[in-house]
């Protein structure tokens, strides 16, 4: 992951803070990282649900080794939510949405699944923040939003919406991997000498002056 970060991502918007990019070009960037964000994606699916959890396994002698079903033979992201992880799947369907199924919201089983959502996103946004050491919350609404809305949205198992799922996989990777290394860059090339609490949680490449209008 780390050749592919610098070899093909981090050319493409390391000058961000140093130079003004437009809209069409963090856009153009977007789509050019679309194989970068599956090539982080794969090791990062191997080494954590794959790797990881087989040597846990192994070592506290755990004998299902269920982790993940076949998820890159889905057609929509509904078969995807439950088949990434299932540790994590079967967790939140068992402490989450039956207990907020049967306990707040009484057989709504839409709004126990939004709360799901806004529970994942939470935590999905707060190791991000831990690991980043900043708050970028672009991963928060696209879980939120955009996953919760995908959810409802059932396809025909074919070969034809597997190929534009793993383009929508590949879109929303590459959004994630250029937005965070923008932020990032931001940070690092445009600081702040004495951040308030308003600067540390509005993302910096919005207030960076590093943003020219298309031409």
């Amino acid at each position: 992951m780390s050749f592919v970060i610098d070899r093909f991502l981090n050319p493409s918007i390391e000058d961000f803070g140093i130079r003004k990019f437009t809209v069409n070009e963090i856009v153009l960037c977007i789509f050019e990282n679309t194989i970068t964000g599956v090539l982080i994606l794969l090791p990062m699916f191997f080494l954590i649900l794959h790797s990881w959890q087989n040597m846990f396994a192994e070592i506290t002698r755990f004998g299902d080794r269920l982790f993940y079903r076949d998820w890159w033979t889905c057609t929509d992201f509904s078969c995807y939510f439950r088949k990434w992880n299932i540790i994590v799947q079967e967790w939140l369907y068992l402490y989450i949405y039956r207990d907020f199924n049967e306990n707040v919201f009484r057989g709504n089983s839409t709004l126990s699944k939004l709360a799901v959502f806004v529970i994942s996103a939470v935590v999905h946004e707060w190791i991000l923040a831990y690991m980043f050491g900043f708050f970028f919350p672009l991963l928060f609404f696209e879980f939120l939003f955009l996953g919760s809305l995908f959810n409802f949205l059932l396809a025909p198992k074919n070969t034809f919406f597997n190929i534009l799922f793993w383009y929508a996989i590949s879109l929303g990777m590459a959004t994630l991997v250029t937005m965070y290394g923008i932020e990032f860059y931001a940070r690092a090339n445009a600081p702040i000498a004495n951040p308030t609490f308003k600067d540390r949680v509005i993302p910096r490449f919005l207030t960076c002056d590093c943003i020219a209008s298309s031409t």
